[in-house]
């Protein structure tokens, strides 16, 4: 069943005096003006009745009768508006802002009248949650999220153009005796979140179907990051780990020495890679500014940075729909009646 949302963008607080007579004063609303806040020291002299003698001058000079909240243009010293974009939990919070600062700013240098704010989240369950919730305009989810947001007001405008590296790794140490999945039986296997599709569901869903009844036959464990996933191979903690390719290229960079001690062992097929997702209320200009913005990344000079950052280099943005994640949600589909309702 569809959760009802209430008042997603806040409600407005019934105003102190607006009755007259027991009748309701009708409200004024604009949507780029802002009302003059009264005097509190002419307020207190009304309550008092010391200016009542000389109320009849409000209504004198042009004939009008007593006008009610004057509203002046919005102060063009608010400065642009501030638009938050949401990016799935990559990397933790901390790294996030390091991978992807430099696309706020790429996008702010070419998008007028907005500022743009990265919104990084502890978890996937947290990033989840905001989305369910609408709290941010754009974001740039997993393709399991991409379908499951289409139910919560977000398209799909854009998408990275290349797939090939949107698979599913799973690593073990080099020194270790597993060279079959049959090899993990009785042991422990970690992922980072129950909803990483390339990194958790891929991988499950390849153990389930090469001979492992993953609620029999192994543990499982959840550790939170990519990294963390990672390290715990490395250190031997768990007997293998679940990955996609950007985070560990970029785990071969930041830590040569622990990575030289692990390796993938088996790769699953690819999904259709990450979505661009706009709130269906978002305006159509500024949807067409971000898509045009993304389009042109990797020609720009930043762009290319911005790309190796992310740990997919040469790759690029490209227009997309909710239909191209029809793939997803046949995958999601086969995942469920083999591992989540059996």
């Amino acid at each position: 069943m569809r959760r009802m949302l209430e008042c997603p963008l806040g409600c407005l607080p019934e105003p102190e005096a607006g009755r007259q007579g027991g009748a309701e004063q009708p409200r004024h609303v604009a949507d780029s003006v802002a009302v003059r806040e009264t005097d509190p020291a002419r307020r207190l002299l009304l309550r008092s009745g010391l200016l009542l003698p000389f109320a009849w001058l409000a209504g004198c000079g042009d004939g009008e009768s007593a006008r009610g909240p004057q509203y002046l243009p919005a102060s063009p010293l608010a400065g642009p508006r501030p638009v938050r974009f949401g990016v799935h939990p990559l990397h933790n919070p901390q790294k996030l802002h390091q991978v992807f600062e430099p696309l706020m700013a790429y996008l702010n240098n070419r998008i007028a009248d907005v500022r743009f704010e990265l919104e990084a989240s502890n978890n996937y369950a947290h990033f989840e949650a905001k989305m369910r919730a609408r709290e941010m305009e754009f974001s740039l989810p997993n393709p399991y999220q991409a379908v499951i947001a289409q139910d919560w007001g977000y398209r799909v405008i854009a998408k990275l153009a290349d797939d090939s590296d949107f698979r599913g790794l799973i690593f073990v140490r080099r020194d270790s005796h597993i060279r079959q999945p049959a090899d993990l039986k009785g042991k422990t296997v970690c992922y980072p979140a129950p909803t990483a599709l390339a990194a958790t569901m891929l991988p499950r869903h390849y153990l389930a179907t090469h001979g492992l009844d993953l609620r029999r036959d192994v543990n499982e464990r959840y550790v939170g990051s990519m990294e963390s996933s990672l390290m715990n191979v490395v250190r031997g903690e768990v007997a293998a780990a679940g990955a996609w390719p950007p985070p560990w290229r970029k785990f071969q960079r930041e830590h040569p020495s622990e990575a030289a001690l692990i390796m993938p062992l088996w790769q699953t097929d690819s999904l259709p890679s990450l979505a661009v997702m706009a709130r269906r209320d978002s305006p159509e200009a500024l949807v067409s500014a971000l898509f045009k913005a993304l389009e042109q990344l990797h020609v720009a000079p930043e762009g290319r940075g911005v790309f190796a950052g992310m740990g997919m280099a040469g790759n690029h943005f490209r227009a997309a729909e909710n239909a191209d994640y029809g793939p997803v949600r046949v995958f999601l589909e086969k995942y469920n009646a083999l591992i989540v309702k059996p």
